[in-house]
């Protein structure tokens, strides 16, 4: 359940749809006016890659996960999220439509 999926929903996460039904307790986790932005969803989501390589290596130590240039929640939260992303300017096999 969401309104259009428009730039502004996929930077900000702020959905009044999603916010009404947060209204009236139809989510599993609760959302303010503030949304769900980007660098938030994305900081999650590398916070908990870098969580399930530790927990692996940690279980597995014969066959470790090592990862690089990950950077985690914090830093995704201090940076945003375009710090981390190249220039598509320069990168080949790029199709555009």
């Amino acid at each position: 359940m969401r309104g259009i999926t428009d730039e502004a929903l996929l930077l900000t996460g702020k959905d009044e749809f999603v916010m009404t039904a947060g209204k009236h307790g139809l989510l599993y986790w609760p959302i303010d006016e503030h949304g769900w932005p980007l660098a938030v969803r994305v900081g999650r989501h590398t916070q908990t890659f870098l969580k399930i390589c530790d927990v692996w290596t940690r279980l597995n130590p014969a066959k470790p996960v090592v990862v690089r240039e990950v950077p985690g929640y914090a830093e995704v939260q201090a940076r945003g999220v375009g710090a981390f992303l190249h220039d598509p300017s320069g990168a080949s096999m790029v199709v555009y439509e």
